[in-house]
């Protein structure tokens, strides 16, 4: 077999820059002899290796998701993007991106003064820097004048700065994160609905196509809502890889999480899913790649809500009622514990509710014996309404007229 030896010379890393090209243009026209010159090579220089790091993204996810919208190859070197591909026009796209993410990538220094008290004090809490350099892939120090001084790659500081505006005007802001093909699928596929929903829900919201994050902005009210329409909207388009999974109560999102987010880090680990966890209405939002991994850990959640249900019970009682159930010195509840042998009765003021734990038979007994407590405190208790000017006439002169009728 007739072999042509290709002679390369030049520095150690160009020439294994040119070797990758080499194999790379062999492998395209094996898979596509019959066209003419079907590959293209280009090598897009490096300004600085915080440049590179754009361009890779985390775990390699940046790049991965560029080689998959645009069909190309993409190897990074110390000096060189170099980008192969097919002589497309997603060719020259994917080289257009890349610059991008290059010119964004480059790190810079800024400070920012005159900041209003809001922030300042925003910023004395540690939490709140550090969840801010996370989330914008940047970082920031309050000097000793009250000026913030930040630095990052360029992109990352125009999302910092509108972070710290947004804080400034008293914003509530949320991050949701998602992998490259559900970003890409919402951002670049969905803009016309995620427009419609930002007005519908009153909110600002930011794009991070580096990290593939989708920034919340706005009031606290309007938040939530707008990010379970996200999710719902993410859910309709990848129906087999994002799954919603009730819970029975709020109560099961504790054993869903675990001690110190054990449980869920390691249900995220073994499925490589994501779980976001919503309070109101108490549920998880399972999202993955692969559907088997999402079916899989969707049932591990449902298992541990079906489990808790089946020792559980929450019985909805008027907040009015609250007070008597309980009873002076927790009398009546503990009365209520003992006949019907549950373990344990907790009540729930935020979801006006009684919460039973115990076996199911007590659980039945429990329900009916709250439900008989309610009809009775319901017969011989009742309200009406009577015109302001007339509370002195049912009071009368010196209570003679209510405490007549007490006396009915």
């Amino acid at each position: 077999k007739r072999v042509v030896t290709v002679r390369i010379r030049g520095p150690e890393e160009s020439i294994e820059e040119a070797k990758k090209a080499i194999s790379a243009a062999v492998g395209h026209a094996v898979l596509d002899p019959g066209q003419a010159n079907p590959f293209r090579m280009r090598a897009i220089p490096v300004p600085s290796p915080e440049a590179s790091r754009n361009v890779v993204g985390r775990g390699g996810e940046t790049i991965k998701a560029i080689e998959a919208r645009f069909a190309v190859k993409v190897d990074v070197t110390k000096a060189n993007v170099v980008v192969h591909g097919q002589a497309t026009a997603d060719f020259l796209l994917a080289i257009d991106h890349i610059k991008q993410l290059l010119a964004d990538g480059v790190s810079t220094k800024e400070k920012v003064t005159g900041c209003k008290k809001r922030l300042l004090q925003f910023l004395s809490d540690a939490a709140n820097v550090r969840r801010l350099c996370d989330e914008t892939g940047s970082s920031l120090k309050v000097d000793e004048t009250g000026d913030v001084l930040l630095e990052g790659p360029t992109a990352s500081l125009k999302v910092l700065r509108e972070a710290l505006h947004d804080i400034e005007q008293g914003s509530e802001r949320e991050v949701l994160r998602f992998n490259p093909k559900h970003y890409d699928g919402l951002v670049n596929q969905e803009s016309a609905a995620l427009e419609a929903l930002r007005r519908e829900h009153h909110v600002k919201l930011g794009f991070d196509p580096v990290r593939h994050f989708i920034r919340v902005v706005g009031k606290a009210k309007y938040i939530g809502p707008a990010k379970a329409a996200i999710n719902m909207l993410l859910r309709s388009k990848f129906p087999d890889q994002v799954v919603h999974v009730p819970l029975a109560s709020s109560a099961v999102i504790p054993l869903v999480i675990g001690k110190q987010g054990k449980i869920v880090r390691k249900l995220q680990n073994a499925h490589k899913v994501s779980v976001d966890i919503h309070r109101s209405p108490p549920g998880c939002d399972v999202v993955g790649t692969n559907p088997m991994g999402v079916a899989a850990a969707a049932k591990e959640i449902k298992q541990l809500s079906q489990d808790w249900d089946r020792e559980n019970a929450q019985v909805p009682v008027p907040a009015a009622l609250i007070p008597v159930i309980i009873g002076r010195k927790g009398a009546n509840i503990k009365k209520l514990k003992e006949e019907s042998g549950a373990k344990s009765l907790d009540v729930d003021r935020e979801s006006e509710s009684i919460r039973v734990n115990g076996e199911p038979h007590a659980l039945e007994k429990a329900r009916a014996l709250i439900k008989d407590f309610v009809v009775a405190y319901e017969r011989e208790n009742d309200t009406m309404t009577i015109d302001p000017e007339h509370v002195r006439v049912v009071i009368g002169h010196g209570g003679a007229t209510v405490s007549a009728i007490q006396e009915l």
